[in-house]
């Protein structure tokens, strides 16, 4: 790797699982970006967190820094309440 391509960002990734986060999830990120060499890649993990929407607003606030990976279990009920919605998206928008 040349020089030039690592000095922005640190060689190594930084994963946050966020459930039921969303009242520090904002401090951990900007302590993150704060960082002398921050990392190459962040990674919010939303693990059926019953504060989903606001951790999608909050990450939504680091645009094009942060990843938002929205990970759905069987067991999960707010996954499962979810479900019939996206069948019916499925069914809608398949073609």
């Amino acid at each position: 790797m040349s020089s030039s391509s690592s000095t922005n960002f640190g060689d190594y990734a930084v994963v946050i699982p966020a459930y039921r986060a969303a009242a520090t999830l904002a401090r951990a990120l900007d302590s993150v970006m704060a960082q002398t060499l921050p990392p190459r890649q962040v990674v919010v993990v939303d693990d059926g967190s019953p504060d989903g929407e606001d951790l999608a607003r909050i990450v939504a606030g680091y645009r094009g820094k942060v990843v938002l990976v929205d990970f759905w279990t069987y067991t999960c009920i707010n996954c499962l309440n979810a479900l019939p919605s996206v069948k019916s998206w499925h069914e809608k928008y398949k073609d």
